[in-house]
Order: C-alpha cells, then structure tokens, then sequence
C-alpha cells in the first residue's frame, strides 16, 4: 500500500490483504496441543541462541528476532518488552510463513541512538525479507505487549510503552507501508503477555492477567492517543 500524501504528512493506512487471506485472529488462554508441531520458542530470559540459528539480536536484554519460519512461535514474559508478529503467504510453499521479535525498551527507544539504529534495521530487513518471500497483500503486521501505569501516564513504563509502539508502527510503515493494529492495550495491571502463534491459521492465542475492558481492545496503532487517553480513566 502506498502512502498517501497530504501537504508535506504522509498518512498509513491499515492493511489491506487479498479477499482469500483472513486477517490474523485472537483467542484468550493457550492452543490445544500438537505433539507434532513444537513452536519455535523466542526465549528473551535465555537470551540468544547458542547456535546461529538465524536469530538477529545485539546480545543479552536487546531483542531478538526470529528467523522466517512455517512453525508455529511462542514468546512468554512480555512485561514492559513488546512484540511485533508478521505473517504472510509464502510464494514458493503456499504456507504461511511468520516472523516475531521481543524487544526490551531500555534498549531500542532507551538506550544510546546507535542501538535504536541497529534494532530498526535488523527489524526493517527481516519485515522486507518477509515482503519479498509472500504472495503480494498477504502481509499482516500485529504489535502485542507492554506495561502502563493508568493512574501515572508519565511513569518511565508508561513512556516506554507509547514510545515503543510510535516506533515500531514507524518501522512497519516505513517498509511495509501501512499502519500496524495493537492487538490488545498494554496490561494495565502489573504481569507479562505470553504469545502462542499457530501459524498456519493466523491466530495469536494471549495469556495475561485479567484487565480492564479499556485495554481489551484492539487499535491502529496511529490512535495510540486517543487509546491512552482510555486507559487513565481506569
């Protein structure tokens, strides 16, 4: 999707997919297991992988990005960290193929300029890499996590969180060119979002604390102030 230009402001749209390419659907709680399928784990405490696997990282406590993959993908203990999932249609296979990263704030919107350069272009060449291995308008781009402080908008979580998702909705836009969805608010009661992906049928399966409705709900991640301004009336 192109831009659209307006005066000298570019505006993203949202995703626009083929008429046979289902948007990437939630369910609460955990999937039913499948002895022959073991998710690909992005496990941010281990840290990166003891072998090259394909995983982009910058060490311990940056992030990780996994490779593109047909497996379905697990990612626990999101807290302040978020999460960008893509998933599109491969051209050779016809299957799904889908990438996820979890990204520590203190890191990539916290840390020196050169860090937050060196996640946005590992980010951006792996949502390009995915682009250019799926079937035209079969790419959707969901941001998921994070913490927010409802009674204190201006706490460091709470500023970690709204500059991560203008960030990551930047680096989706720019390469891919439409505006990403947040699956769900932050978690405006303290814990982590574990994320189960089944890949192949475009579903996230979410497990957190019960939260107030007002972060129950999905939005483009372009209305990010207008969705804030929800979460301090809990």
């Amino acid at each position: 999707m192109e831009a659209v230009s307006q005066g000298k402001k570019a505006t993203f749209e949202s995703v626009r997919l083929r008429e046979d390419i289902a948007p990437i659907e939630r369910e609460n709680g955990e999937p039913q297991e499948d002895d022959e399928s073991e998710p690909l784990w992005i496990d941010f405490d281990a840290g990166p992988p003891l072998e090259d696997d394909g995983t982009k990282h910058d060490g311990p406590n940056t992030y990780l990005i996994s490779p593109i993959s047909e497996r379905d993908l697990f990612s626990d203990k999101n807290i302040n960290c978020t999460a960008v999932l893509a998933i599109g249609r491969g051209k050779i296979t016809g299957k799904e193929i889908a990438v996820i990263s979890h990204q520590n704030p203190e890191y990539f919107v916290d840390g020196e300029p050169e860090k937050t350069e060196r996640f946005t272009t590992d980010l951006k060449a792996r949502l390009n890499d995915l682009k250019q291995q799926s079937e035209e308008a079969t790419v959707e781009v969901i941001l998921l996590g994070g913490n927010y402080d409802p009674k204190d908008p201006g706490s460091e979580k709470s500023v970690q969180y709204r500059k991560s998702i203008d960030l990551l909705a930047k680096v989706v836009q720019e390469t891919l060119g439409f505006d990403p969805n947040v699956l769900t608010g932050p978690n405006l009661r303290p814990g982590g979002t574990d994320i189960h992906v089944a890949t192949q049928a475009r579903k996230i399966f979410i497990e957190r604390a019960e939260q107030p409705p007002a972060s129950e709900e999905a939005y483009p991640a372009r209305m990010l102030a207008e969705e804030a301004s929800k979460w301090s009336e809990v």
